[in-house]
């Protein structure tokens, strides 16, 4: 269903492709006949294009990208020879860069190369947030970890020096905020992630909620079960909270939210935290930024989500952001008392580059005002 939806725009790339390879054939091989020019570049686009079946591949993405970035060469190049034309001279030099398929097959490049790299830089960003309500005088420090995805870019051993670091920061609580694994992810893989991340050492636990894709809900053959998932939480000590709450040292709730996808009935805000008490610190985990005007309402302290990437991929935030599909894609906002931290996540999804925003665990400071 989705390549019969994706096939108009197959074919707008394929047919892009044939004249981009053309033109740069025709300038490296200018003694070839023009009518095998046509024919390699037709075969080499279609080619290209049948590789962009899978339409969530990097192979897609790469292509869409030249496609792209061979459009903004072609502006440009229009824009040359406007002035050209006003100025009464060509631009030679121009013209060549142009015809030669070198720019955007350059552009590119350095930037896949740039998002590969920017997808393993992951960084430790420390917020503050400060209450009016009663808690210990050091209050607590949580480390949030969403969207590993593991199996796509993050070794086993980049998991565990992670692991490390967050354990050496002394966290009094760990939270897992979701897509953790996906449908990639190998059983052998999603165990021994689940077992480095529940080993992280913190005072009261590490903590877990679902995301869209823990289950594996996208593929019809998922490589470990549901249950096989709960059991190794269970097996590396990790808490799973669904739609569940767990009170803290006695003055700092703990609230998991199910996942807001696949049209998920879930309690309301209010009904989840029935049992707790308005005057102590409510922190709510949900993996997708969203429900924020109920949690205000429902007297939500903290809310800690991930999901949106920060886009991951350019310019995918901005398109979040026009259709409104999260109430916050990234960062920290606060709105009256209530707080909302959502990251970008520890790697990301689907492809191993990002080219927007950055990778990296959260740590939050929850302090008593002075």
């Amino acid at each position: 269903m989705r390549i019969l939806i994706f096939a108009p725009v197959l074919a707008a790339v394929a047919l892009y492709l044939y004249f981009f390879f053309l033109r740069a054939l025709a300038f490296w091989l200018p003694c070839v006949r023009k009518n095998r020019l046509r024919v390699a570049s037709a075969v080499a686009a279609l080619a290209l294009a049948a590789c962009c079946a899978d339409i969530f591949s990097t192979v897609t993405l790469a292509a869409l990208h030249i496609v792209a970035a061979g459009l903004a060469a072609d502006l440009l190049h229009l824009l040359i020879v406007l002035v050209q034309k006003a100025v009464k001279r060509k631009f030679a030099a121009a013209d060549a860069l142009w015809r030669c398929g070198f720019v955007p097959l350059a552009a590119v490049v350095l930037l896949f190369g740039y998002g590969y790299w920017n997808m393993r830089d992951i960084r430790a960003t420390v917020y503050t947030v400060e209450t009016a309500k009663s808690l210990r005088p050091e209050g607590y420090r949580v480390a949030l970890i969403t969207d590993l995805h593991f199996g796509n870019a993050l070794s086993l051993d980049g998991l565990k020096q992670r692991c490390d670091e967050i354990s050496a920061a002394k966290p009094d609580l760990v939270v897992l905020g979701g897509d953790i694994v996906d449908e990639g992810t190998e059983l052998a893989e999603m165990q021994a992630a689940i077992s480095a991340l529940g080993a992280i050492e913190s005072e009261f636990g590490v903590y877990y909620v679902f995301g869209n894709h823990d289950r594996a809900p996208y593929t019809a053959s998922p490589h470990f079960t549901e249950a096989e998932l709960l059991a190794a939480l269970a097996e590396s000590g990790v808490t799973v909270l669904d739609d569940e709450t767990v009170l803290l040292n006695g003055e700092l709730w703990l609230a998991g939210r199910a996942d807001a996808g696949h049209g998920a009935e879930r309690k309301a805000t209010a009904a989840l935290l029935e049992g707790a008490d308005a005057d102590d610190f409510i922190l709510l985990i949900d993996h997708q930024p969203v429900g924020f005007e109920e949690n205000i309402a429902a007297g939500v302290d903290l809310q800690l989500s991930g999901h949106t990437h920060n886009g991951q991929i350019w310019p995918v935030a901005h398109i979040i952001e026009l259709f409104k599909t999260a109430d916050l894609v990234y960062g920290h906002r606060q709105t009256g008392e209530f707080h909302a931290v959502v990251s970008s996540g520890i790697v990301g999804w689907g492809y191993p580059i990002r080219t927007q925003g950055h990778s990296e665990y959260v740590v939050v400071e929850i302090r008593p005002q002075a």
